[in-house]
């Protein structure tokens, strides 16, 4: 049997949320995953079933027009930078109008604790819909459980799989909180811990190429006599897939304790002095990884890691290319890095205010 709540007219504070997916299908259709209450929900709309609610309707059809012209243009003017991005306001838009049946459902259904990367994979999901009757909108709630599988699946090339890496199944994975976990919100898993309590981070793979090329260079950099200039974390096991035992979900990686990213570290109160210290150190490891071989690829802020002791990681060994940091036309080669570090090297001359 399915459930009707109505959607107030005045919003309720929506509480911290993780976007989990987010589809963008034919017409006027979206769909929603997302973690709310410590509950799992999907949750759909169209065009279609809210139109008797006006107001509501040309709100949903404006964030889909943005969202259309920010995914073929690519571009974001000066205008729309303020109003943040497009997917991310949709997300908001939906799961605020969505607010108050979340927070009513999650207080009737009975908690399914995560506790392992196996809990998290295929954790219980509650289907929403929202809809509009005589001009008021409400949400539907469906009484079938949505199974969705957010296990990763890639298939190893014939070399990466004679490295003889050990694997680990994801029920025998837990999950720990992370420094940069604000709070007991379930977000994507990152620090785990396998066997005795040891501790992991987990990195999910999602294509056969970006997962081959990242294992390759991990083990070719460790192999090298540079992993005192270089510093990466070392690769240890894989995570088996249940549905097929011949592929990984993810790779698990050295736990490095850390501040953040670089790219979410506050330069303004960064003292210049470690601001010098880690441009250098950033010129040292890409010079050193083009005399190993290796290309950075995806080189940007967010794939440099700030440790405890301030020092600097590079994390990401996927390739592909991020706009705005390295051209398409120099993807995944040296020109790229070099274009992308220059970039960083700028970002950490800012004048801030520490000193």
């Amino acid at each position: 049997m399915d459930i009707i709540i109505p959607s107030p007219k005045t919003e309720e504070v929506l509480p911290n949320y993780e976007i989990l997916e987010f589809y963008r299908g034919d017409d006027t259709h979206t769909e929603l995953t997302i973690q709310c209450y410590d509950m799992r929900f999907h949750i759909t709309v169209s065009a279609t079933n809210i139109q008797d609610d006006v107001s509501t309707t040309k709100e949903y059809m404006s964030l889909l027009r943005k969202l259309d012209s920010e995914d073929s243009t690519r571009e974001v003017e000066e205008d729309s930078e303020s109003e943040g991005d497009a997917m991310e306001n949709m997300c908001f838009w939906i799961a605020s109008k969505c607010n108050s049946a979340m927070r009513v459902l999650s207080s009737r259904e009975e908690k399914t604790q995560v506790r392992t990367l196996h809990d998290w994979f295929y954790a219980k999901t509650l289907v929403l819909v929202l809809r509009a009757r005589d001009g008021k909108l409400h949400v539907c709630s469906s009484s079938s459980i949505y199974q969705q599988d957010f296990a990763p699946m890639v298939t190893l090339s014939h070399s990466v799989c004679k490295l003889n890496i050990p694997s680990i199944e994801a029920s025998n994975i837990t999950i720990l909180l992370d420094e940069t976990d604000e709070e007991t919100l379930i977000r994507r898993p990152k620090k785990v811990s396998v066997g005795s309590n040891t501790i992991r981070f987990y990195k999910p793979t999602y294509t056969s190429e970006q997962a081959n090329r990242e294992i390759t260079s991990l083990i070719h950099l460790k192999s090298t006599n540079l992993s005192n200039t270089i510093r990466t974390p070392t690769l240890h096991e894989f995570v088996k897939n249940l549905e097929n035992h011949s592929s990984i979900s993810g790779i698990l990686l050295e736990y490095i304790p850390h501040h953040n990213t670089l790219a979410d570290i506050d330069l303004d109160n960064t003292p210049v002095s470690i601001r010098v210290r880690w441009q250098d150190q950033l010129q040292s490891m890409v010079h050193s990884l083009h005399s190993a071989g290796v290309i950075w690829g995806d080189a940007r802020t967010d794939n440099v890691l700030v440790d405890v002791d301030d020092i600097l990681w590079i994390i990401d060994f996927g390739g592909g290319v991020t706009e705005g940091w390295v051209d398409g036309d120099k993807a995944d080669s040296r020109e790229g890095d070099l274009q992308a570090l220059s970039k960083i090297i700028e970002i950490l001359d800012f004048t801030g205010l520490a000193m």
